[in-house]
């Protein structure tokens, strides 16, 4: 190999990694000349000449919408409302019973969080959050304040996001902490406002609206017949509350064009292998909840009230209810 052949490739080496300190492109260097020639290289910003950039910006994170931002702040308010609830349980002024209370509720809220998806971590070089105050010990009473808080964004929530899953995990979150704050003694608060539209504009455009019509219509005759079994006032709510799902359920299959036709779902009558007022209320509760997540913002708080509603009346019976009302 030529002397002049190789100054020529290690001139271009010198100019992309520079040379050390002190010496010409014809120098010896031993390794530790090469790294210094190196660092010296990169110090003064000659990589850039050689197609290699160490002085571009980090790109820019985008934007999150509005949904992603309502379920990145429900996810971490159900990580908080988690933490307060295992203070609260390991306070040595809560009660046994309450113990055992906050931690399901503790065990709820991780599920919660689990179930919106987690709270989203920024790569390594994106500004980092300020994280939250590890939780303060607290009371029972400062735990069910903090429930009846969350559940109130939560609902909000619920009934602002787009149609989809999210607004159904939110709108069982929702429920979840609600019932979490009287489970601890608080009243949870007032449901956002229904829209003028109504609760059948609410439900007709889902695609499993005959399916909701159906379930009404199996749920009041599952009514008739415990209303049959019963007497005085219990009777006669029992009655009332079923020819009002049958009402329903009528109006929603009169709005989707199946009312009467060979596609409508009713039946003359339905098995009733567990006719039981929980298992009535927790049906409704689920057929509510299939179909939230398709209504319109705006009138999405008119199928809130009812899942709300079933979820009043299946705790009263003492159903047993999942960490995510409504949902399988």
């Amino acid at each position: 190999m030529s002397g002049r052949a190789d100054l020529r490739r290690r001139t271009t080496a010198d100019a992309c990694f520079g040379s050390a300190p002190g010496q010409g492109p014809r120098g010896r260097r031993g390794p530790r000349g090469v790294l210094a020639g190196v660092l010296a290289g990169v110090l003064a910003g000659t990589l850039a000449g050689c197609g290699v950039r160490i002085d571009s910006p980090q790109p820019e994170l985008p934007s999150a919408g509005a949904s992603e931002v309502a379920r990145q702040d429900a996810a971490r308010r159900a990580i908080d409302l988690a933490g307060l609830a295992t203070a609260a349980a390991a306070d040595p002024s809560t009660s046994q019973a309450d113990a055992e209370l906050l931690t399901r509720l503790a065990a709820d809220s991780r599920t919660h969080a689990a179930a919106l998806g987690g709270v989203w971590t920024p790569p390594p070089w994106a500004p980092t959050p300020t994280p939250s105050a590890a939780p303060p010990a607290a009371a029972t009473a400062e735990a069910a304040g903090a429930f009846v808080d969350a559940a109130s964004l939560t609902c909000a929530d619920a009934v602002a996001v787009d149609p989809g899953d999210l607004a159904t995990v939110l709108a069982s979150v929702c429920l979840a902490q609600r019932r979490a704050a009287m489970d601890l003694g608080e009243a949870p608060g007032e449901l956002p406002e229904p829209s003028l539209d109504g609760l059948v504009a609410a439900v007709s455009g889902a695609p499993n609206a005959a399916d909701l019509a159906r379930a009404l219509d199996a749920a009041a005759f599952a009514l008739e017949v415990t209303a049959a079994r019963s007497a005085g006032e219990v009777q006669t709510t029992l009655a009332g509350r079923a020819a009002g799902l049958r009402a329903v359920a009528q109006e929603i299959l009169e709005a989707i064009g199946v009312h009467g036709s060979d596609a409508d779902p009713r039946r003359a009558a339905y098995a009733l292998d567990e006719a039981t007022t929980p298992s009535i209320e927790t049906s409704l509760l689920a057929a509510w909840t299939s179909v939230v997540g398709s209504a319109e913002p705006g009138a999405r708080a008119a199928v809130l009230r009812e899942m709300d509603s079933a979820l009043l009346r299946a705790r009263q019976a003492g159903a047993a209810l999942p960490a995510l009302p409504g949902l399988p």
